[in-house]
């Protein structure tokens, strides 16, 4: 909806898209308050989804901040729900989806810290 929304220039679609967000947001933070729903491919594939509107709204320029924080948070993530998550097929696609990420993730901080010095 985000991405429909930037695309049309429509505030309307956006302002739902932002809605949406909150609502994932925190349903989100709710899963992550239980020990059991946190290590749920569902709970990841969440932070995933959360970092990727970040990406696609940039609507200002905290926006990189608020990806990395996703992204952190995922990394978090992987490492709570171990070796098992590896066992199966989408806990592996997840992982290494963000494992891509996560190793641009450094660079990219620097990039967007340059961004914003200049």
């Amino acid at each position: 909806m985000a991405a429909w929304a930037n695309i049309r220039l429509s505030p309307k679609a956006m302002l739902k898209a932002q809605s949406e967000y909150t609502i994932a947001l925190a349903e989100t933070n709710k899963a992550l308050r239980s020990t059991e729903e946190c290590k749920k491919d569902e709970t990841l594939a969440l932070v995933v989804l959360l970092s990727i509107y970040e990406v696609i709204v940039c609507s200002d320029d905290a926006f990189m901040d608020r990806w990395m924080a996703h992204l952190e948070g995922a990394t978090l993530l992987i490492e709570l729900r171990g070796p098992d998550q590896l066992t199966k097929r989408d806990g592996l696609s997840l992982f290494r989806h963000l494992r891509a990420q996560i190793v641009r993730h450094p660079s990219l901080k620097f990039l967007g810290q340059v961004y914003a010095s200049g």
